[in-house]
């Protein structure tokens, strides 16, 4: 009799179904996920010719696509340029640099390029850094000379505090020495010799170890020996000279003892010789200004070399991308970096850079709150000059630097005069006119002004600034007596008058404008400019004020008064311009005028890219060099949203309220027929 299988249940039939297609989905996503892995990991290891047939960019902003000013700046480089990427992979930043460099390297065959992971690849980062060291060799040699010499003057400089120490002991060892209380002393002097001894040697070594790396530091050494012979000059030698002489003249000590202590001082005297003759030596070199410059981009992290034949350029990898904030994350601009680097290697003569200023310190000095900009023209390698003006320049000797010449360009030279706001109690009507005739002659001559107004409640009751006459006769009348404000919200959530403006929107017509796109600038208290027409002068916005409620206001001399004020339609000015640009037809000098003071200083342009981007395009554009202000993708192919026309909006409505209905009843009734005739 044959046994009947028990059939499964229906709660575990569909167990079983619920769990194959479980296994499948598992399956099939484990897939997916292993082939996508594999073919990333092939493509990574392809040639750049072959990934670039196996990609196309289809991203609404061509986010991936080099831009045309790139491709043209790549296209026009007349000598290779080697490019070594320092820089790691294994994240999506590194990535996306490396894919950027892919890009360059693809579409010019003289941008070498070379990836190195610091990490993985310690012994080629070393080589290279050799590589880096011998190209610097003629400018470093004379302070690698004067280090070696150091080194052998530090090494006589410890031999002579053993010789020292040596006879301090000799001396406590005496048996003619019977003043317990003053071998003592000596006990403690020798002791004392002892370690500052070991203090030297121990420097001696880590010098030598840190010279001995790739790419030493021979700034920061030759200061380590200057700082060493000093400090054994005025903290050994000195002091203890005195000591022995002292101690010689007591007359309790022995004959023999007071003898020793005699040749000791004289030892002294003979020792600190060298010291002296050393500190010379190692300040007498130059200092090797472009090596400094190349080390201390080095030591950012991860970077990108630029090389070509007699210049070089370090792009720090972070700063690639902005800083992300609150309500907008890190975005990648590398492009910007990269192609303004290049374009900047092209330049056969680096224009000048002065600044007209009437602060107590030089622009330099890092107290100066120009720090940031200083650094950003010293990394394109642009000279840096100043003009100090007004009382405060050189109060010692109470002259002002209005007598001063002003620097000159050298020969072809061209010249970008900045000027970011002069006191009024420093800088007199007289001295202004000076500099306003000075920039006269020099627009005329080719070279580039940019003035920064700033708000003045009583401007309109002085005598007018010669410089707001100047950017007046190019076209630019600033309004410094009114205030622009605009309608915001306070911390209560209460309607607020502002005078802090964070600009993102900016006027498609200018190429300045275009390459800030995607930026963010901020303004604090900015005034309106006028545009007034002057024969043969071709004015463009660069910064105007788009906000629902602005209007401007006079008067205002405190926080609490801006405060106070309230939007009127009276006061209502629409879409006012704060920073334009101004050219005079046939001739090559420039003029920009912005309206805010303070927008290049540390505390924003150091802290916010769009007004670090801001300045350096607009010295790119005041010196002539407008290929170098290089618009990424984003700014170029920004697709928006356009307003739709009447005829559109008719045909979208009468698409939703008729033709998706009908629509659903003509499926509907075919799905009725089909059904009536099965």
């Amino acid at each position: 009799m044959a046994m009947k299988t028990k059939s499964d249940s229906q709660g575990q039939r569909r167990a079983k179904y619920g769990l194959n297609v479980t296994v499948a989905i598992i399956v099939a996503l484990a897939l997916v996920v292993v082939i996508n892995a594999l073919v990333d990991w092939q493509v990574r290891r392809l040639p750049i010719g072959a990934k670039s047939w196996l990609r196309y960019d289809l991203t609404a902003t061509r986010a991936y696509t080099l831009a045309p000013q790139t491709v043209k700046v790549l296209s026009e480089l007349d000598e290779p340029v080697a490019v070594t990427a320092i820089l790691r992979v294994d994240d999506k930043n590194g990535q996306d640099v490396a894919d950027l460099l892919d890009e360059y390297a693809q579409a010019s065959s003289r941008f070498e390029l070379d990836t190195i992971d610091p990490d993985r690849d310690a012994g080629r980062l070393e080589a290279y850094y050799r590589q880096l060291e011998d190209r610097f060799a003629e400018e470093t040699s004379p302070v690698r000379t004067a280090v070696g010499a150091g080194l052998e003057t530090l090494g006589g400089l410890i031999d002579n505090i053993a010789a020292v120490r040596g006879q301090a002991q000799e001396i406590t060892a005496d048996p003619e020495l019977t003043d317990a209380k003053l071998r003592q002393e000596f006990q403690l002097l020798a002791n004392k010799l002892g370690e500052i001894e070991a203090a030297y040697i121990n420097a001696q070594q880590q010098l030598t170890d840190a010279l001995a790396q790739p790419l030493p530091a021979w700034s920061n050494a030759r200061l380590d020996l200057l700082n060493a012979f000093r400090k054994a000059d005025a903290e050994v030698f000195t002091p203890f000279s005195r000591e022995f002489a002292r101690r010689a003249k007591n007359r309790n000590a022995p004959l023999g003892v007071r003898d020793l202590l005699l040749r000791m001082e004289s030892a002294i005297d003979s020792a600190r010789q060298p010291l002296r003759q050393a500190t010379q030596d190692l300040t007498a070199p130059p200092t090797p200004a472009r090596y400094d410059r190349l080390l201390a981009s080095l030591r950012t992290g991860e970077v990108i070399v630029l090389l070509n034949a007699d210049r070089e350029r370090v792009v720090p990898v972070a700063e690639m991308f902005t800083t992300p904030t609150a309500d907008e994350p890190a975005r990648f601009v590398g492009e910007d970096r990269l192609t303004g680097t290049l374009s900047a290697m092209q330049i056969d003569q680096p224009p000048m850079v002065v600044f007209v200023h009437d602060l107590p310190v030089g622009i330099t000095n890092p107290r100066s709150g120009f720090s940031h900009v200083i650094s950003r023209l010293a990394t394109i390698d642009f000279v840096v000059e100043e003009w100090p003006v007004g009382s405060n320049d050189n109060p010692r000797s109470g002259q002002t630097a209005a007598a001063k010449p002003p620097p000159e360009p050298a020969a072809g030279q061209r010249a970008v005069w900045i000027v970011p706001g002069l006191s009024l109690e420093r800088v007199t009507q007289t001295q202004r006119e000076r500099i306003a005739a000075l920039f006269e002659k020099r627009l005329a001559e080719g070279d580039g002004v940019m003035v920064c107004f700033g708000y003045d409640p009583e401007a309109e009751f002085r005598s007018l600034d010669p410089l707001a006459e100047l950017a007046g006769s190019w076209g630019l009348v600033p309004r410094s007596h009114q205030l622009l404000l605009y309608e915001g919200l306070s911390t209560e959530g209460r309607a607020a008058s502002q005078a802090d403006w964070l600009i993102s929107d900016w006027p498609s017509r200018s190429p300045l404008s275009d390459a800030l796109a995607g930026r963010e600038v901020q303004f604090v208290a900015p005034t309106p400019i006028d545009f007034q027409p002057q024969p043969r002068v071709e004015t463009q916005t660069l910064i105007e004020l788009d906000q629902p409620k602005v209007w401007a206001e006079t008067g205002l001399t405190s926080q609490e008064e801006i405060a106070a004020a309230r939007y009127s339609q009276e006061a209502a000015v629409g879409q006012p311009v704060v920073a334009a640009t101004s050219e005079r037809r046939g001739e090559q000098g420039r003029l920009m005028a912005f309206t805010e003071r303070y927008w290049l200083t540390d505390r924003q342009a150091g802290r916010r890219l769009g007004n670090s981007e801001l300045f350096v395009n607009s010295v790119y554009w005041l010196a002539g060099l407008d290929e170098a202000i290089a618009a990424t993708p984003r700014s170029q192919d920004l697709r928006r949203v356009e307003a739709l026309s009447d005829g559109q909006q008719l045909a979208y409505r009468l698409l939703l309220l008729a033709g998706l209905p009908g629509l659903s009843l003509l499926a509907g009734g075919a799905v009725w027929s089909v059904r009536r005739r099965g």
